[in-house]
């Protein structure tokens, strides 16, 4: 099990993101990767994935089968898209998204939990990338016959993103530009973290709509509520699962909403219209009226494709933002994103959050 670092009482969110975040992670979290990786003329880079494992893998994969969209984006800021031979159906339907699309007979996978072994192996990937919930025990049985790795990357949390771009940059060759991504995370997060240093921290709530689930240490969406800066009206949960009269009982200043169950998710954001209704069933719920952040409107909410890049710390970006204006003027989330799908070589679509920001915001 990983370890994640929980919230303190104070503001100072970041010191130990920011001593071993980053610092350790890129420098020496993976000593073994680093070496290995600077040698461009190898045949093959070993590297320490998320789970520990060390696996030698083809230098420089120029053949990955990959699933989720969250690690997918990450390979695109690097700028090896060219490299994925295979995705899942879920990248399959969001084609709009990536610099070319992709076929229907290039799909092994519904998603990462569904692999389809026989497809996979006729396409033949040097690499198949997973997530941890992903089954990346079951392929590392099925596929290591046919010569094929398997590698694991945690593409869903703040904590991990160093490590993940690093991995992924000693992979496909590109150490140089995975450092120049983590040092732009980097140097606003310690912005953040200067700025908000004993300020009052402001009470939040966090919620993955589709499932109506909070966030608690640990959780996937739990770098939204770390890295914002607020205080997670949840924090102290057993559970995901809270019903709706302890969040109206918590009271919290602050609401972050995570994508909508009735739009689906893609690069195109909502509309407002779409935006609009979703709000109305927020503040709709029974005994909401009475919360601080519904009768301030003092509520985000972020499409699925607007809160996941970086690991989440494009959102946390947002909701940092949406929380501090004032303290935290020179941070600007809606250009963090436009980067972000830049150096993939997206179409970049303004739009993905409610109420909207500017690239000035």
């Amino acid at each position: 099990m990983i370890q994640r670092v929980r919230l303190q009482r104070g503001i100072k969110v970041f010191p130990v993101l920011l001593c071993l975040f980053f610092s350790l992670m890129l420098a020496a979290g993976c000593a073994d990767q680093s070496k290995s990786g600077q040698d461009t003329s190898a045949a093959t880079v070993t590297v320490t994935d998320c789970m520990g494992r060390r696996v030698e893998i083809p230098y420089p994969v120029t053949r990955a089968a990959v699933s989720n969209n969250y690690t997918m984006e990450m390979i695109g800021t690097l700028g090896a898209w060219d490299a994925v031979i295979a995705v899942d159906f879920d990248m399959y339907n969001n084609n709009a998204a990536w610099s070319r699309p992709y076929t229907r007979d290039q799909v092994f996978a519904r998603n990462q939990r569904n692999v389809n072994w026989e497809k996979t192996i006729e396409l033949d990937p040097q690499v198949v990338i997973l997530p941890d919930n992903g089954v990346w025990q079951e392929a590392e049985e099925k596929l290591s016959p046919f010569g094929i790795k398997v590698l694991v990357v945690n593409p869903y949390y703040a904590d991990e993103f160093a490590k993940d771009i690093e991995i992924l940059g000693n992979i496909f060759g590109k150490q140089e530009r995975a450092r120049e991504i983590a040092d732009y995370f980097t140097e606003r997060m310690e912005y953040i973290e200067k700025r908000l240093q004993d300020k009052p921290r402001r009470k939040l709530y966090v919620e993955y709509n589709p499932t109506e689930e909070t966030t608690i240490p640990g959780d996937f969406f739990y770098g939204i509520a770390k890295y914002s800066g607020g205080e997670n009206i949840f924090d102290d949960a057993k559970s995901i699962h809270v019903n709706r009269e302890e969040t109206a009982k918590r009271d919290p200043e602050y609401m972050v909403i995570i994508s909508d169950k009735e739009v689906s998710c893609n690069i195109v954001p909502p509309t407002e219209k779409q935006y609009e209704a979703l709000l109305a069933r927020i503040k709709a719920r029974p005994g909401w009226d009475e919360i601080a952040a519904v009768k301030e409107n003092h509520i985000l909410l972020i499409s699925m494709t607007g809160h996941e890049g970086a690991g989440k710390l494009v959102g946390a970006f947002y909701a940092a933002k949406f929380l501090y204006p004032e303290e935290l003027s020179e941070l600007h989330p809606e250009a963090v994103f436009k980067q972000w799908v830049d150096w993939q070589g997206s179409p970049y679509y303004p739009g993905h959050t409610y109420p909207a920001f500017s690239l000035e915001d």
